[in-house]
């Protein structure tokens, strides 16, 4: 069928510092089951676990002693019914994660996750369809501040929920959505909705179709977890990179020379997009990942400075990466060809990879089964052997961790080089030393990290005590 796009322009969101998509994938069908949402996986990736820990690490690394880690948790249920609460976290001397305050109810769900690479992150509610954007600021992280941006419940097109600011440009929540154009009442025209993060801003915080913010774009990338996760979907032709828009194409980047080897036709994921680098791969069909034609994936790197692309090559056909400075790091995932869609009450029950039997089995209204949600999506479709990949975008060096767990990603990556890894129930930090990582040292422990898939740095300090948990709030 044929895709309606929108195009930006490479020159103008390649040349400036631009900010992150926050990607979350979304469905109008209601019909829930994991069984049938499985099988939906290959037209529309989906994210599931996000139980948003932002949590304040006060023992992590006396470098940066004036420096408090927050760490969010949150599990976005896009194509389901369940919802859990949002949560935002310090982490105690004693290992153990210290509430700061719930961000989103655990009635509510969680969209999507948006980070401008500076002080604010946006977190977008309720899941599904998303209409309020509520903005953490890393400075001042128990300030409330919530914006309503989508009165008309306009359906969210290809998990485009991002950020975007520059040098000239202030903070911004970006996301695109269907709207129906009259009379036909087709979802063949989208809307740019943007949301000011500035609480003080003069006049209206939400916009719609200021398509330059584009030019400013900011996305980290994908996060660890069971559930599905895909860039927004591109193309790349010429010197342009186009987004869908309705029945046209518009550019996100122009002026500049594609990669070499790549064909206008061809169909392309961003995998992260930052001041310094954007980054897009390609998108296999799930027919070409079946025939095990290809068993690796090239990232096509732009450094934007010089205007240059560069090819890193994951080790895998459907690998997920985020970008921290300058590494890019891993989660290594093939295509399963043998994944298995049946089990218990039509529950998938194909997932043999390691560390699965680790993995919380009881499912509560503030905390999903991770075991369920790897069998019934990453971890039926995808062989994930817990190997975890860090290269070096400017010097080529490549670090591996083998975790041995399905359930394992890598959350940060500190100018410093101090490198903070999840694996299921635990977060550890390392330092880099030239071509590997330090022993590892344990930074916090329980039952609700396996949905900490987000750890941010501020001067904020910590509450002096914890608030009360109520409302689906989860206590450490």
């Amino acid at each position: 069928m044929h895709q309606p796009w929108r195009s930006f322009s490479l020159k103008r969101v390649l040349g400036q510092p631009g900010r992150g998509l926050g990607c979350r994938e979304s469905s109008s069908n209601q019909s829930c089951s994991p069984s049938r949402l499985a099988r939906r996986r290959r037209a529309a990736p989906l994210s599931f676990p996000l139980l948003l820990a932002l949590t304040c690490c006060v023992g992590v690394q006396a470098a940066q002693a004036a420096q408090t880690l927050f760490l969010l948790a949150g599990t976005p249920t896009n194509d389901a019914p369940q919802t859990y609460p949002v949560t935002l976290y310090t982490a105690g001397p004693d290992h153990a994660l210290k509430l700061v305050r719930v961000i989103v109810p655990a009635k509510k769900g969680l969209y999507g996750v948006a980070y401008d690479l500076e002080d604010r992150v946006y977190v977008a509610y309720p899941h599904m369809v998303p209409t309020t954007v509520t903005v953490i600021h890393l400075r001042r992280p128990s300030l409330v501040d919530e914006v309503g941006f989508n009165a008309k419940s306009l359906f969210p097109v290809d998990n485009f929920f991002a950020a975007s600011a520059g040098q000239d440009q202030a903070s911004h929540a970006l996301c695109l959505a269907w709207a129906a154009r009259q009379p036909s009442k087709r979802w063949t025209v989208t809307v740019l909705i943007s949301v000011s993060g500035e609480p003080a801003a003069p006049g209206a915080r939400v916009e719609e179709n200021e398509w330059d913010q584009l030019a400013s774009l900011r996305y980290v990338g994908c996060p660890g977890g069971p559930t599905f996760c895909a860039g927004p979907e591109v193309r790349v032709a010429k010197d342009q990179v186009l987004i869908r828009e309705g029945a046209s194409l518009v550019p996100v980047a122009a002026g500049l020379r594609s990669p070499s080897g790549v064909k206008g036709s061809e169909r392309f994921r961003i995998v992260a997009a930052s001041p310094r680098f954007f980054i897009v791969s390609p998108l296999y069909t799930g027919k070409t990942l079946a025939s095990s034609a290809v068993r690796t994936t090239p990232m096509f790197v732009l450094e934007k400075a010089g205007g240059s692309w560069s090819t890193v090559t994951a080790p895998a056909n459907v690998p997920r990466s985020r970008l921290f400075g300058v590494w890019l790091a891993t989660i290594v995932e093939d295509d399963n060809p043998n994944n298995i869609i049946t089990g218990n009450a039509g529950v998938p029950a194909g997932d043999n990879n390691p560390g699965h039997e680790d993995e919380r089995v009881q499912e509560t209204r503030l905390l999903p089964s991770v075991r369920m949600w790897y069998a019934a999506f990453v971890g039926n479709f995808n062989l994930i052997p817990g190997t975890l990949i860090l290269d070096n975008l400017l010097d080529g060096r490549r670090i591996t961790i083998h975790s041995g767990q399905e359930d394992s990603e890598i959350l940060d990556v500190r100018k410093d080089g101090l490198v903070l890894y999840r694996v299921n129930d635990s977060i550890f930090e390392a330092q880099i030393e030239g071509d590997k990582l330090s022993a590892p040292k344990l930074v916090v422990k329980g039952d609700d990290v396996p949905e900490v898939h987000w750890v941010f740095w501020s001067a904020a300090k910590p509450p002096a005590a914890a608030p009360t948990p109520d409302n689906g709030t989860i206590s450490g």
